[in-house]
């Protein structure tokens, strides 16, 4: 191979080879792999130097490089490279010419696939954007997955590895700067959003013997117009076929006027293991870099390849007929939100809209009644029913003339439950609901009228909690589901929430250390012991503990954000011990894909697998409404304990009077979120990264606001730093090796404990008894440099 050592000189020959040419530019070009210049780069998010893999062995993280024949290329996949074999990687951006009996080698430890962008190891050249090719390689997987040495959660062996980690031949739209190369505390790399092409794998599995496999196929992503992402853009493509870790397989990507193409072939080409198969529309990989294409080799975490015979062959110009981009645009959608089941003569009908519109209401017998929708905004119609089955039609004629019927049967029941009376449920009750003769959980939700309330008597419910969506309450009329005053009650399962002004009080949800709620793969339960998809909710003095996923989480799986939840409340509640089965994506709380006015209060995570609290925002989503907590603790959680954003996804959420300590990575953390944050009167202490870890970003100006934090760490020697972009006011923050308020150098002393306590108790009416630690003294001097009416970090632990 041969070293290029600026960039210009490919341009330059470029233009001299193009000018100067005999040849017909419309005319294919055939093999050009040598003729063109081949790059290396890192870059996306988790391609950090520091990035913690979880599924890595010690003195795998970090690696995410390219190396061209090295002898130890076909060593034990388990091999991890020394530092000389390090340093005989190629450097980035620094162009080579390679040949047909080169021997490549591409890992990634880190980066990701997601839905929307990647974070990646990537050896390619730049071909003009219109210019139809082929690309294929010969390649053999000789690591995927985590480590052998690795076993997951509480030791056990893993047998799948994420759907993160993958990789291919791939064409891209762009790419993005390399990865920071030095180890920056408080920098992390963005997500690089793209559209591309491959053909690759994605995610696999162990057998009993230990063998590993990959899912492959074809994977694409089209839509997205901006490095910022696009609502509704995510990854497609089929991977049904089981590729053997080990062995070597023949990729091939080509472009044509009609689309984008894959196909795999054993090593020999005599079978085919995934035939010809779409991977794309032509345009997709012009959609934001019009001048170029990036073709090559990618590989996303926990991955190494050796590739050999690469090339890629021009076959001329593209004469496809250009194509717009797929956009989002929510289909128009009625949703109605009220029961078909009511004891009152009294209806109201219920009705949600992402579009504004007309809605025509028809009974029989009766006049039609039009009203106006306005978009997310719930429309309440009070009817009349005077039958036992009452059929109602209601038409929808959006903004846009679009018209759709929907047909709603609702049962009158007269003789049944008086209305606001209350029911009562017992584990193995099939009555009517009464103390003496108590109904079961399922028929009791089904009865329930607004403003009702449904006691549960003493004993163990198994039966899941399935709240539809067009079972809801009413604005002053909430539906309650409570204990019976004194009963002892466990709900040993999970509860969905699809409906409107429900209050759920005082409940333990969940499972035991050695039999936990598995909430795996139920759709939209969201991998949560409690998930609220609906709006208008509360929870209160209601705790999650021992599930396979998140204990409590709010948030909507599709991409009609005018539907996301909103204004749900999580009160006096508490969420612990949730572990899911690959150790690292079970949350305390979680709030992701929400509208506007979501609220935790007073609340706890604690000694869960992953975050504290978790807000995420996948890119394909767009930017979640502000989420507002206050007075809530988190700590001893694995990961962060308050994780605000995710994705580069400007969300403007704000914490206040709240603390956080003891966790495995960060106290409170931006992940990624270039919004507006703001955090008010929060404790930070002894958290195993940064207590409080705000970053800089390549898309918007610094704009968190930090006021009245406080900063705290008993051993400053060995502490990460924090790290704050945006403004910063009263508050003290661990820099420079110590903590100090307008000079004044804070210690232990002003303290009147610095030793966490185990639990946290709550008074009779549920509030956080906070305690000693971390409270402030009443005699430090530090109260002197604080005014009155302010408080440095939570309230609570001033005044």
């Amino acid at each position: 191979m041969k070293l290029i050592s600026h960039r210009l000189i490919y341009l330059l020959m470029l233009m001299v080879s193009m000018g100067c040419s005999d040849r017909n530019v419309d005319s294919p070009r055939g093999d050009i792999t040598s003729d063109q210049i081949w790059f290396y780069r890192a870059f996306g998010q988790s391609t950090d130097v520091f990035f913690d893999n979880i599924a890595n062995a010690p003195g795998q993280n970090g690696i995410n490089h390219v190396w061209i024949n090295p002898i130890w290329a076909y060593n034990d996949p388990l091999y991890i490279q020394s530092e000389h074999d390090i340093n005989q990687s190629l450097l980035p951006d620094i162009g080579i010419h390679i040949h047909a009996n080169d021997t490549i080698v591409v890992e990634s430890r880190g980066g990701k696939i997601a839905a929307g962008h990647d974070g990646m190891t990537f050896f390619y050249t730049e071909i003009p954007a219109d210019r139809n090719f082929q690309l294929r390689a010969t390649m053999t997987i000789t690591a995927a997955g985590p480590h052998p040495d690795n076993k997951g959660s509480k030791g056990k062996v893993v047998t799948s590895f994420q759907q993160q980690s993958g990789g291919g031949i791939m064409a891209r739209d762009v790419i993005s700067q390399h990865r920071k190369e030095l180890a920056i505390d408080g920098f992390e790399e963005l997500p690089s959003v793209s559209n591309f092409s491959a053909t690759g794998f994605l995610g696999g599995k162990i057998d009993n013997n230990g063998q590993r496999f990959v899912n492959a196929g074809t994977l694409y992503r089209d839509g997205q117009t901006s490095i910022q992402g696009n609502v509704g853009v995510g990854r497609e493509g089929v991977q049904d076929a089981l590729l053997e870790v080990g062995l070597p397989y023949v990729y091939i990507l080509e472009r044509t006027d009609e689309g984008y193409f894959s196909m795999i072939l054993s090593a020999d080409e005599s079978e085919i293991i995934v035939s010809r198969t779409s991977a794309g529309n032509p345009d997709l990989t012009n959609r934001i870099d019009h001048s170029h294409i990036y073709v090559g080799v990618g590989m996303m975490r926990e991955v190494r390849v050796v590739v050999e015979q690469l090339q890629l062959k021009d076959h001329g110009i593209h004469r496809g007929t250009t194509t717009m981009p797929p956009s989002y645009q929510s289909e128009s959608t009625l949703r109605i939100k009220s029961h078909n089941y009511t004891t009152s003569s009294e209806y109201t009908l219920a009705l949600m809209s992402n579009r504004d519109g007309i809605v025509i209401i028809h009974q029989l017998d009766t006049d039609d009644i039009r009203a106006e929708i306005q978009s997310i905004e719930e429309l309440y119609i009070p009817l009349i029913l005077n039958k036992k089955t009452n059929k109602i039609t209601i038409k929808f004629i959006d903004n846009e003339e679009k018209k759709q019927e929907y047909q709603l049967s609702v049962i009158y029941d007269e003789g049944g439950i008086v209305a606001n009376q209350p029911l009562y449920v017992s584990p193995d009750g099939s009555g009517t609901g009464t103390m003496d003769n108590p109904a079961s959980i399922v028929d009791a939700i089904q009865w329930l009228q607004p403003g009702q309330t449904l006691y549960l008597l003493d004993g163990r419910y198994t039966i899941p909690i399935i709240i539809d969506e067009s079972n809801g309450g009413l604005p002053s009329y909430y539906k309650t589901i409570k204990p019976l005053p004194g009963a002892n009650v466990w709900i040993n399962t999970h509860i969905l929430i699809q409906g409107n002004y429900w209050y759920i009080n005082n409940l333990l949800v969940g499972g035991t250390e050695d039999e936990r709620i598995d909430v795996s793969g139920k759709g939209t339960l969201g991998n949560a012991v409690i998930n609220i998809l609906g709006s208008y909710n509360i929870i209160e003095r209601v705790i999650t503990e021992y599930g396979t996923g998140t204990g409590l989480n709010i948030g909507n799986s599709g991409i009609y954000k005018e539907f996301f939840p909103k204004y749900n409340h999580i009160l006096k509640s508490e969420s612990r011990y949730n572990v899911d089965l690959a150790g690292n994506n079970a949350d305390g709380f979680g709030a992701k894909r929400v509208g506007p006015g979501n609220y935790f209060y007073q609340s706890i995570a604690h000694n869960n697998v992953d975050d504290g609290w978790d807000l995420f925002n996948p890119i394909d989503a767009g930017a979640s409404d502000p989420v507002l907590i206050e007075e809530s603790i988190a700590y001893s959680n694995a990961h962060n304990g308050f994780k605000i954003g995710g994705e580069g996804q400007p969300a403007h959420h704000i914490v206040r009077n709240s603390l956080a300590f003891q966790n495995g990575m960060a106290g409170f953390s931006d992940n990624f979120n270039p919004g507006e944050l703001i955090l008010e009167f929060n404790t930070s202490a002894d958290n195993a990264d940064q207590n409080f870890l705000m970053r800089d970003n390549s898309i918007f100006p610094p704009q968190n606001q930090l006021h009245g934090v406080l900063s705290w760490r008993k051993d400053l020697s060995h502490a990460k730093e924090d790290y704050i972009s945006g403004s910063i006011s009263e508050s003290a923050l661990f820099k420079n090796g110590s903590i100090l308020f307008n000079q004044y150098s804070i210690t232990k002393d002003d303290f009147m404990s610095v030793t966490p306590p185990l639990y946290y108790q709550r008074d009779k009416n549920g509030f956080i008894i906070w305690g000693d630690y971390m409270r402030v003294r009443p005699d430090s001097p530090l109260r002197k440099y604080i005014d009155i009416d302010s408080s440095l970090g939570v309230k609570h632990l001033y005044k």
